[in-house]
């Protein structure tokens, strides 16, 4: 991620640490999600079942993230964690798929790309 839009906690900026750490465990999940998708495709038997187990830790630690979530004080803002899983997952299949709406539009600039 770019520095600049960075604060000088390291959090993504206008995100609170929840935001920021709830988007970014979401966006390994469905990285790890869209990685299984792409080696069953493949056939890729071995590399589905090492995503699998990856999945099972990133889960693990998603859960541990929508805990705090919950907790949070200022609550935490859907709308805010939803255009930073697509402005960090924009290329993601599952992230394509699960998050086409409104926040969908978040994208990089072209010169980011």
């Amino acid at each position: 991620m770019d520095e600049a839009l960075l604060d000088m906690s390291g959090h993504p900026a206008g995100l609170s640490p929840e935001e920021s750490r709830l988007a970014g465990d979401y966006v390994h999940v469905l990285d790890l999600v869209s990685r299984a998708a792409q080696a069953l495709e493949a056939g890729s038997f071995t590399h589905l079942s090492e995503k699998a187990q990856d999945l099972s830790g990133a889960a693990q630690a998603l859960a541990v993230s929508a805990a705090q979530a919950v907790q949070a004080e200022p609550s935490v803002r859907t709308s805010s964690v939803i255009a930073a899983v697509t402005a960090r997952g924009w290329r993601l299949p599952a992230v394509q798929a699960l998050h086409p709406g409104p926040y969908g539009t978040a994208r990089p600039l072209e010169s980011d790309a």
